[in-house]
């Protein structure tokens, strides 16, 4: 038997995953507009997709367990199957819908009628290009027959309407035609009243004014970017020194526009499905639906975001916690929750986005290895006087003021074999590998180099009878032949590194990428 666990919230609730903090009332309708902009230069804000979506609900259901079939009670569902689907389905996610449920709470409707999306219209509308009236409601409503465990009188079926109209919008054309037809203003709806369908119920709500991204029309600059950026690349990426604490600024979130009541703020940095695309699409949840992000980076089951203090703050400071290397975006992240009254709510989010590429940059090292002095502090330089060039230092980690610290040497280490009783499950191996860092500026490259002769001479390896080179963009190093054969006894012998290779002596060496 199946059991299937659905949050105990309003089902319209689901849909529009980031809005409704507000207790439903009886009747909702939710009006929600959402638009993503991203940033490529101090002007140049482009829109990237947006959403104009209307959600009429009336009556409510909540339950904890589903199946195909019916259920007694038992420890995860105590009060077994109370409720029997009688048309459409409770949760859209569930291609094929079950019929029974543990139902924790009903209210049917009681003003709008179902099934009847032929009746459902856009009767008013602001000044704008959208066509009215306009027709094209989807119908999600959907009836429990409730109370239905042995013994029960009182069976009966209750229905719950739902209605969902929706508009989408994509790329630089779809931003304008958004633009001209979803303005703020009054919209007036009509639904069908419950047994009379032919009589309208009508409902407006207001769609308040809300901060889009940056544009200018004539002299007048309006909307929301990312400001105080000395430099934009050519891939679209701000450069981002991860060493230092960095303070993020932004502009356009007025007064004029911001209602502090009902908006809320927030910062994080995102994901992009393609790192190397500054214009990516981003990824909010991963592979198992979870939602995640770079900064914060916290998997709750909760959006890993930071609410800042208020919907006009202007700057974020951000602590130095994102690794080298690491490309997304700065998302700022505008929610309203704007009721009107017990019925009407608007529901609207912006995001606006800045793609950033987290970096180590020799400029920065040098300030803070040298502090003010300018005495062989170039990459090729040696600062401390240890053999060591200050680039070498930098990019291996080692103190390049210091000179009684110079880069590790890496050193052959031995992974034993598994054993399953005495015999070989898993053979063993001799091995170092030095990770590769990311995100240098300038970018560098790494070889691998020996000698034979306790370091008076070095030559590039590439490898050798004993040795394999592993070179690839994330490591460098060495890996020999397997000790031990599977399903034979291991002899000791084999263990020991061969002594022709017991004095050798190795080190990575670095040079800029041309």
């Amino acid at each position: 038997m199946t059991r299937l666990k659905t949050l105990s919230l309003p089902l319209w609730a689901a849909i529009f995953v980031s809005a409704a903090s507000q207790a439903p009332g009886q009747v909702n309708l939710n009006l929600v507009t959402q638009k993503a902009f991203r940033q490529y230069s101090k002007t140049d804000v482009q829109f990237l997709a947006g959403e104009f979506q209307i959600e009429l609900s009336d009556g409510n259901a909540t339950y904890q367990c589903a199946d195909f079939a019916y259920f007694p009670p038992s420890p995860p569902c105590p009060d077994g199957a109370t409720g029997f689907l009688g048309f459409g389905n409770p949760d859209p996610n569930l291609p094929d819908p079950p019929t029974y449920y543990m139902v924790t709470g009903i209210t049917p409707a009681i003003l709008v009628d179902p099934l009847r999306p032929d009746f459902c219209l856009l009767k008013a509308a602001p000044a704008s290009a959208l066509k009215r009236p306009q027709p094209g409601f989807v119908d999600r409503s959907f009836s429990l027959f409730y109370s239905i465990a042995p013994g029960s009188v009182s069976i009966r079926e209750y229905p719950i309407t739902r209605y969902v109209y929706e508009r989408t919008y994509l790329n630089a054309s779809g931003g304008r035609r958004m633009a001209n037809e979803i303005v703020p203003g009054v919209y007036h709806f009509s639904f069908p009243r419950l047994d009379r369908p032919t009589i309208p119920v009508a409902i407006p709500i207001t769609h308040y004014p809300i901060p889009n991204g940056y544009q200018k029309i004539g002299n007048t600059a309006t909307g929301v970017r990312f400001n105080g950026i000395k430099r934009f690349e050519s891939d679209g990426f701000v450069r981002i020194d991860k060493n230092w604490i960095q303070t993020f600024k932004w502009e356009g979130n007025g007064i004029n526009y911001i209602y502090p009541g009902a908006d809320k703020l927030y910062f994080s940095i995102r994901n992009l499905r393609n790192p190397l695309n500054a214009k990516s699409n981003v990824i909010y949840t991963n592979a198992n639906g979870i939602p995640i992000s770079i900064f914060p980076n916290v998997v709750s089951g909760a959006d890993p975001r930071v609410l800042l203090d208020n919907p006009l703050v202007t700057s974020y400071v951000m602590p130095p916690l994102v690794a080298t290397g690491t490309r997304g975006v700065v998302e700022l992240e505008l929610v309203r929750d704007a009721t009107t009254n017990g019925v009407t709510h608007d529901i609207s989010t912006r995001r606006y986005q800045l793609p950033v590429y987290f970096v180590d940059q020799y400029s920065e090292f040098k300030k803070r290895a040298f502090f003010r002095k300018t005495t062989a502090t170039g990459l090729l330089d040696d600062f401390d006087g240890d053999g060591y060039n200050n680039l070498t230092e930098w990019v291996l980690e080692s103190r390049a003021n210091d000179k009684g610290s110079i880069p590790r040497m890496p050193v052959p280490r031995y992974q034993p074999p598994v054993l399953d009783g005495d015999r070989v499950a898993i053979p063993g191996f001799w091995y170092f590998l030095v990770d590769k860092r990311k995100g240098l500026f300038p970018a560098v490259r790494y070889a691998l180099q020996r000698s034979k002769d306790n370091g008076r001479t070095w030559v590039n390896f590439t490898g050798d009878a004993y040795w394999n080179l592993i070179d690839n963009e994330d490591e460098i190093g060495i890996v020999g032949d397997e000790v031990g054969t599977v399903g034979e006894v291991l002899d000791p012998n084999e263990e020991a590194l061969p002594p022709e290779l017991a004095d050798d002596l190795y080190r990575v060496k670095i040079t800029v990428a041309r």
